[in-house]
């Protein structure tokens, strides 16, 4: 009887500690394409599943132990799948191989990710040229010709 109840004492202190180290933040997500939402005024990018809230300035709880983003206001949940913060790379050109992972999002070689302007590409490793300037966008051409501005440079953060 007494191991029982040290056992169920350890599971509830274990459960109350595991509570304290729980990740949740408060943010203000405003939609900026499908499944993308923006912090503001940090600029993080939250990166969801099947997530189809409107949101604009919208008060919300973002929590990476749960995955899941809750909008305050909508009263809605939706999954988390990544979260990424711009970087600012050194201005110039670059050769680098990207594939696209999803809308206007393409994964380089070396980790980073490129958030463009309507850009219909479908690539899968391919050769690209891309030209940056100071602010973090310019343009990404490919192998065929086209060319898409590039809004940020991106680095996926381990949640």
């Amino acid at each position: 009887m007494q191991l029982l109840k040290f056992l169920a004492a350890s599971a509830l202190s274990f459960a109350l500690v595991s509570a304290a180290w729980a990740e949740t933040y408060s943010a203000t997500l405003s939609r900026k394409d499908s499944n993308i939402y923006e912090t503001n005024p940090s600029s993080l990018i939250i990166k969801t599943k099947y997530c189809y809230e409107y949101a604009s300035y919208d008060d919300s709880l973002i929590d990476t132990d749960r995955r899941t983003v809750y909008f305050k206001d909508s009263r809605e949940t939706c999954d988390l799948d990544s979260v990424y913060r711009p970087v600012h790379p050194s201005s110039g050109r670059y050769k680098a191989e990207v594939s696209r992972e999803d809308g206007n999002w393409y994964r380089t070689d070396a980790g980073l990710y490129l958030k463009t302007e309507n850009c219909l590409e479908l690539a899968l490793s391919e050769e690209v040229s891309i030209r940056l300037t100071s602010f973090g966008s310019g343009h990404v051409k490919f192998d065929n010709g086209n060319t898409c501005g590039i809004d940020g440079v991106y680095q996926k953060l381990s949640l």
